[in-house]
């Protein structure tokens, strides 16, 4: 769905830019652009860096996990390197075992947290697009934009006329 949406975008983008180089150079000098990126606006925003504080810290026990099983993992690798040779059979393959065991415990935790954090992603995404469009649609109405593109929509740009801080700016101050 996305990769649709992205694609119309990118669709939407391509004939618009070809439309206006129809343009005479006086009519496009008349053209008002700009270009935001979305993401970096809502992620550099005063809300989403408390919310990621907050998933750090939600999940920081786990992390702790993930770090201890890799030392687990690590330690016992070593010893069946050091040992192997002299364990019996049945030992060797109780370290083997443990190891696997470690393994597979480390790639569910793994696995769990990187789910946290795509539903992480997608909450604060969810949360702040409402306030993005209502701040993109205020300032294309009081700066007069004919044209906002999405940056990562255009081969190039320049800074002066790209309005992402404006846009972070404008939604930290909406409570």
């Amino acid at each position: 769905m996305n990769s649709k949406r992205n694609l119309n975008r990118v669709f939407s983008t391509t004939l618009i830019a070809v439309m206006l180089s129809f343009f005479s150079q006086a009519a496009f000098a008349e053209v008002k652009v700009a270009v935001v990126d979305q993401l970096a606006a809502i992620a550099n925003t005063k809300e989403v860096k408390s919310l990621e504080k907050k998933f750090e810290v939600e999940i920081e026990a786990e992390k702790g996990k993930l770090v201890a099983l890799s030392d687990e993992i690590t330690e016992l690798e070593k010893r069946l390197q050091k040992e192997g040779d002299v364990m019996s059979a049945a030992e060797s393959d109780r370290v083997q075992s443990d190891i696997k065991d470690k393994q597979l415990d480390r790639n569910v935790l793994i696995k769990k947290l990187q789910n946290r954090n795509q539903t992480a992603q997608q909450e604060i995404i969810r949360t702040l697009s409402p306030k993005f469009k209502e701040v993109m649609e205020k300032i294309q109405k009081d700066e007069n934009y004919d044209l906002i593109l999405e940056r990562r929509a255009t081969l190039w740009a320049n800074e002066k006329y790209d309005i992402t801080d404006k846009v972070t700016s404008s939604i930290d101050a909406i409570k």
